[in-house]
C-alpha cells in the first residue's frame, strides 16, 4: 500500500457524506472508495461533505483586501447565519471571495464542506465536470480560481445553457462522473486539500469539541507521518546499502585496473629491453657475414668492437686490395687502415676499422671482442 493510499484510507474513517436525508460512511476496500449508510443515530464524522441542495453558493466581489475587512462586511450582510468563505483573488483593491451559506437541518460535524468546492479542486480554468447522480446533474466549473456550480433544472438542462446563466466562457474540456464514481472523486479532492482551505470551513465549537477535533486530525497525522519516516528511513538503507555496494564493485574494478596496468607497464618493458638486446645483437651478429667473404682473402688473427667500429688485424698478400674488396662489401662503411700497413717479404700486416650500414649498428655495447 502507498503512502497516498493510507492517508485515502485515513480519512475516510473520519469523513461522511450528507445527501437526501441520509448520511453516508466513505469506505475503502481494495483501493476502491464507496458510499455506506451510516448506523442509525450514528455521530457525525469528524469531515461532513455536503449535497448540493443543502446550501447556496456565490461568488462576489469586495473593494478591500484585508481579511478582516472581509468578515466584517460578510457578518453585515449574512446576519441571519454563519456563512463560509474562500477568498480566491485580490487584485486593484478588491477581493473575489466564494461564499457558502449551508442548511442549518445538517448533523452537527466540526467541518462541513461543500461537495462542489471539493470537485473543483481536480478543475483548471475553463473545464467543467458533471456528475450525473440521484437522477439530477450537478454542474461544476472554476471560473478565475472560483468555483461556479449549480444543479440542473427547467433552464439548465446542459453544459451551455449553465455556463450562460452562471456568465463564463464554454468550456474547453469537459467530465462526466456518476454516483459509483463520486465517492472517489470526494476522497481525491480532499485529500489534494490544503489545510489552510480545510480551516475555513470549520465550524464554531468549544474547546472540549476544539480537543476532540486535534485528536481527530492528529490520529490520521500522526500515522502518516510514522508511516512516512518508515518507509523513508527503509528507502534510505537500501540506497545506503546499494551505494556502498557499487563503490566496492568499483573499487575492485579500479584495483584490477591498476594491477592490469602495472603489469603491462612490466611486460612492455620487458620486450623494450629484449628489443634492444635482440637489436644490438643482431646488428653484430652481422659482422659474421662479412668475415665469412674475406675470409678466403687474408688470414685474420683478431676482430674487435670498439666505439661503433670493427677493427679487424691480419696479414695478407697485398693489404690494398683487401681494403677495396671489404669497402665493396654492401654491408660495410667507412672501411680505412687504423695504422700504416707493415709490410714483409711474404704478407702485407694490416689493421683496418669499419663500420656496419646503419641498419645494422645500435650504439650499445662500447666495447667488445671476438678471435
Amino acid at each position: 500500500m502507498t503512502l497516498t493510499e493510507t492517508y485515502k484510507k485515513l480519512l475516510c474513517r473520519v469523513a461522511g457524506y450528507y445527501s437526501q436525508g441520509n448520511l453516508y460512511r466513505l469506505t475503502y476496500n481494495n483501493g476502491e472508495v464507496s458510499f455506506s449508510p451510516a448506523e442509525e443515530n450514528a455521530p457525525a464524522p469528524l469531515i461532513l461533505v455536503v449535497a448540493r441542495e443543502y446550501y447556496q453558493e456565490q461568488v462576489k466581489s469586495y473593494p478591500v483586501e484585508e481579511k478582516k475587512a472581509i468578515d466584517g462586511l460578510l457578518r453585515l450582510e449574512y446576519a441571519r447565519g454563519p456563512v463560509k468563505y474562500h477568498i480566491t483573488d485580490i487584485a486593484n483593491g478588491s477581493s473575489h471571495v466564494n461564499i457558502w451559506q449551508f442548511s442549518p437541518d445538517l448533523p452537527k460535524a466540526k467541518l462541513i464542506i461543500p461537495e462542489s468546492f471539493l470537485l473543483n479542486l481536480l478543475l483548471s480554468n475553463q473545464e467543467v465536470l458533471v456528475n450525473e447522480s440521484n437522477n439530477q446533474c450537478l454542474f461544476v466549473a472554476k471560473a478565475n480560481q472560483a468555483v461556479v456550480s449549480s444543479l440542473s433544472g427547467a433552464l439548465i438542462i446542459d453544459v451551455e445553457r449553465f455556463c450562460t446563466s452562471a456568465g463564463i466562457a464554454l468550456p474547453q474540456q469537459t467530465y462526466q462522473i456518476n454516483q459509483e464514481q463520486l465517492p472517489e472523486r470526494l476522497l481525491t479532492g480532499l485529500a489534494s486539500c490544503h489545510l489552510n482551505k480545510l480551516l475555513s470551513f470549520v465550524n464554531n465549537f468549544s474547546v472540549r469539541d476544539n480537543t476532540s477535533l486535534v485528536k481527530g486530525f492528529a490520529l490520521p497525522a500522526l500515522l502518516t507521518g510514522s508511516l512516512y519516516l518508515f518507509i523513508s528511513s527503509l528507502w534510505l538503507l537500501w540506497q545506503n546499502n546499494d551505494l556502498q555496494q557499487q563503490v566496492q564493485h568499483q573499487q575492485e574494478d579500479v584495483m584490477q585496473a591498476v594491477t592490469l596496468r602495472d603489469e603491462f607497464s612490466q611486460d612492455l618493458q620487458q620486450l623494450e629491453l629484449l628489443g634492444n638486446f635482440l637489436t644490438s645483437k643482431a646488428s653484430k651478429a652481422a659482422v659474421w657475414l662479412i668475415v665469412a667473404e674475406i675470409y678466403e682473402e687474408a688470414e685474420i688473427t683478431a676482430l674487435r668492437y670498439s666505439n661503433g667500429r670493427f677493427i679487424l688485424l691480419g696479414k695478407t698478400s697485398k693489404a690494398t686490395n683487401f681494403l677495396a674488396k671489404l669497402a665493396d662489401n654492401p654491408l660495410v662503411e667507412n672501411a680505412k687502415f687504423d695504422l700504416p700497413v707493415r709490410k714483409t717479404k711474404k704478407s702485407d700486416h694490416f689493421t683496418i676499422s669499419f663500420m656496419l650500414k646503419d641498419r645494422f649498428t645500435s650504439g650499445g655495447e662500447q666495447n667488445a671482442t671476438s678471435y
